[in-house]
This record gives structure tokens, C-alpha cells and sequence, in this order.
């Protein structure tokens, strides 16, 4: 297993996602959740309580929405400008796009690439962690392990901080959940006081990359 200091330069060295839907008001939700109200898609900022729709509580991340937004099929013609879901994330058609293609990349935007903000939670317990999670671990009780997501895509963020100053403690440890942590196939333990560790995905080679955050 490698250590968190051995990188700090001035140290040591799919299944189908669920259809996103219209807001309902007399529903609660999760943060990060998705829905669709006016047209435009949302995301949830924090946990959502039954009542009316209220934008303060909601981040637009894409406009020109229908009521439901799907999953990729195969068996559908999709028109110029359409909005889908596919593994995990929403996509708007640059071009019509004919029934019967796997899905293609090259025929789909990315609408939530910026959607770029860090979602910030405070835990003590073991968690898998999901793109763009910022974590303020707390490891004062017993150490910490934190999994990265199992499915990265280029650019995806996982910020971990030592919130109570106790990783020097009860060490916090990283999980690469089949992925490389700065090119080794090896878990990594974060051991320093206050660390801050920033970890952006680059690619299956290289996995996730410590940077400035």
C-alpha cells in the first residue's frame, strides 16, 4: 500500500442509471439528486424536504428538458437536441441520431461537465465516494476508509480532508476500487495531520492524480 506523503513533492517523493424525473413536491430528496421543473434540469444542494420547488435549493445544471429524461436506447430515434442519460450522466444530442447504434460519444454534449462544484459532506464511518465529493473525514473514534468511484471519468474529483487533525491517529485510507492512484495499482493511506488530498481522474493508466486543490 502507498502513502499519501510518498507523492507530496515537497515530502517523500454499469447499470442502466434511473430515469430523471419532473419535480414532485410532495416527494423528499437526496443531495445530488436530479429532477426536471420549467423545462430545465436541476440538481439537489442539499437533502430536499416535500414542499414547493424552491431554486435556492437547487443547482440549473441543463435547460430544454422534457418531463422524464431516460436512459440511452438502442431501439429509439433521437432528434437533434435531445436530453438522455447514460452511465450516469446527462448528455444533449449534437445531431439526430438514428436507432440502432450503440451509444457514441462523438453524437452527445456532456450537459453537466459544469457542474464542476465540489459537493462537501463531513463523515466517520467507511463511505465509497462518488465524483466531485469533497469529505471532511473525521477519524477522532477509529480509522477511516474512503473507496473511489469504481467508473471515473476524465476530470472527476475526489477532495478528502483531515477535519479533526487525527489522520497521524487513525489513519485515513483510500481505496482505488479498481483503479490506479498516481500510476500504481495500490491503495494509499493518508498519515499527515490536517491532509488535504486532492485527487483528480486522468485515465486507466495513469488512475487518479494528486493535484493542488
Amino acid at each position: 500500500m502507498s502513502k499519501y506523503s510518498d507523492f507530496l513533492p515537497t515530502q517523500a517523493g454499469p447499470s442502466a442509471p434511473s430515469p430523471i424525473t419532473a419535480f414532485n413536491a410532495t416527494l423528499s430528496y437526496a443531495q445530488d439528486d436530479l429532477v426536471v421543473e420549467g423545462g430545465k434540469i436541476y440538481r439537489a444542494n442539499a437533502a430536499v424536504t416535500p414542499k414547493a420547488f424552491d431554486p435556492a435549493e437547487w443547482t440549473e445544471i441543463g435547460a430544454d428538458a422534457t418531463d422524464t429524461v431516460s436512459g440511452y436506447s438502442q431501439a429509439v430515434n433521437y432528434p437533434k437536441d435531445a436530453v438522455i442519460v447514460e452511465g450516469g450522466r446527462l448528455y444533449r444530442s449534437v445531431n439526430p441520431v438514428t436507432a440502432g447504434g450503440a451509444f457514441n460519444a462523438a453524437d452527445w454534449e456532456v450537459m453537466d461537465a459544469l457542474d464542476t462544484k465540489i459537493h462537501w459532506k463531513e463523515v466517520a464511518v467507511d463511505m465509497t465516494a462518488a465524483a466531485n465529493d469533497g469529505i471532511f473525514v473525521d477519524t477522532t473514534a477509529a480509522p477511516v476508509s474512503i473507496t473511489l468511484p469504481a467508473t471515473p471519468k476524465l476530470g472527476d474529483r475526489v477532495v478528502i480532508h483531515d477535519v479533526a487533525g487525527m489522520f497521524d491517529t487513525n489513519n485515513c485510507t483510500v481505496l482505488r476500487n479498481g483503479q490506479n492512484i498516481m500510476s500504481l495499482a495500490q491503495d494509499m493511506t493518508v498519515a499527515m495531520k490536517y491532509a488535504n488530498c486532492a485527487l483528480v481522474f486522468s485515465n486507466s493508466v495513469h488512475g487518479w492524480r494528486l493535484t493542488n486543490e
